[in-house]
């Protein structure tokens, strides 16, 4: 990569965050990254720039006049950057704690991206921690309303509706009423007390008519975003087909944002990792390609079973062929699997039912949310084993270890699955 493209690179990824840098800042940056001696630039950009982010949360805590949004990165900031690199001494990975290899990430501190109200509506991540679980009174509408506009530019950047002469063309809501010609729209499906089922953007809600609707593959709920295809009678729009906005592969979502694809998602790794830690977990992963994760579902642990088929698993591994992870889940409820898969997926949310069936904690809607969509996806609940694939995201079951004693070994780097069972 030139100094050309890789400042194009490092100003797209600080205008995501509402960061902007001076040029002899830049400048210096740029050298010190040619000076390292490092396998991938575009990558350990990432890296980089979180690094700048946390140097700037952390002077905004020490009360210097930073703000987390639309700071100027100047020279000062880069430099302390660059000595913080220097002065890391270069560490063993393969001896260090697998928190360097494989990083959790919980809800409180899952990264919150939504655009933001400019005209370019640029896409911003709120790097503020949580601290109020509940939130304010405008939590619940601003959740729905970043969830909608996720899926909306996703549909905007597919060629279907891009705007060429080929495209179909999303008619707003606000705009339907006296429009006599067949059109698409595109909104949130919810049902009022009168019984009758409304669509809703941002610009207005219309009554649906789905008498004679064609409903397309997938789980429709309340809440769920949806593409629908038909014309104006009266004060109501007549539904001719139903059905969900397409997924997005995660490559045309990193290419069309302008990310670097790292290993967490769009910025999940370790803030703490230097980029010679991440040169040499990329070595490893290249050098141990059977590194497993085990998952196990329906573990009930009210029955002395579950407890049984956990000790003949673990005994099943000794030290030298012990997995990175165990992840241990317990029962959900019941499902078709294939269909819910595409309809999360679609919805690219991992609970898109409605608030009175499915209650989540609304300040931290965003880390359900699937942007972009992800390499691999568990979904663990009373079904039998199961996997499938859908725009390239490869989905499955462990299914029921307490019944079944069926568990699941994943291999992340090549992304392999073998259903296994224990036997007794």
């Amino acid at each position: 990569m030139d100094q050309f493209n890789l400042r194009k690179k490092i100003l797209e990824k600080l205008k995501i965050r509402g960061f902007s840098i001076r040029p002899n800042a830049m400048k210096q940056l740029i050298d010190f990254i040619f000076n390292q001696n490092i396998e991938n630039i575009s990558d350990s950009t990432d890296l980089i720039i979180e690094e700048i982010v946390q140097t700037i949360i952390t002077f905004a805590k020490e009360g210097i006049k930073q703000q987390s949004k639309n700071a100027i990165i100047d020279l000062d900031i880069v430099t302390k950057i660059i000595t913080k690199f220097q002065n890391q001494d270069t560490k063993n990975i393969e001896t260090e704690n697998l928190v360097k290899e494989l990083s959790v990430i919980s809800a409180l501190n899952h990264p919150k991206y939504s655009y933001s109200n400019n005209l370019n509506g640029d896409l911003i991540m709120n790097s503020q921690k949580i601290n109020d679980l509940l939130g304010d009174s405008n939590i619940k509408t601003n959740m729905f309303i970043e969830r909608f506009e996720i899926v909306r530019r996703r549909l905007e950047r597919n060629s279907l509706f891009s705007n060429n002469l080929n495209s179909f063309q999303l008619t707003p809501v606000n705009a339907l009423l006296g429009l006599r010609n067949q059109t698409i729209v595109c909104g949130m499906i919810y049902k009022l007390e009168d019984g009758g089922f409304y669509l809703e953007d941002k610009t207005g809600t219309i009554k649906l008519n789905l008498e004679n609707t064609n409903i397309t593959t997938g789980v429709f709920t309340e809440t769920c975003i949806v593409l629908v295809e038909g014309y104006c009678e009266g004060d109501a729009f007549i539904a001719e087909t139903l059905g969900f906005p397409p997924c997005e592969k995660r490559e045309e979502t990193i290419k069309a944002l302008g990310y670097t694809l790292n290993r967490g998602g769009l910025e999940m790794f370790d803030s703490q990792i230097t980029i010679q830690d991440y040169n040499q977990i990329i070595q490893i992963e290249k050098d141990d390609l059977d590194k497993q994760i085990i998952f196990v579902s329906e573990i009930n642990f009210d029955q002395q079973e579950s407890f049984d088929n956990l000790d003949l698993l673990f005994q099943g591994f000794n030290v030298e062929n012990c997995p990175s992870m165990f992840v241990l889940i317990g029962n959900f409820t019941k499902s078709i699997f294939r269909k819910v898969a595409k309809t999360i997926l679609d919805q690219g949310h991992l609970s898109p039912f409605p608030l009175h069936i499915k209650p989540i904690i609304c300040n931290l809607d965003h880390s359900l949310r699937l942007f972009p969509t992800p390499h691999s996806m568990v979904l663990c609940d009373n079904f039998d084993t199961f996997e499938g694939s859908y725009e390239g995201c490869h989905y499955f079951n462990p299914g029921l270890f307490s019944i079944e004693s069926s568990f699941v070994v994943y291999y992340p780097l090549t992304d392999e699955v073998e259903f296994s069972r224990i036997k007794k």
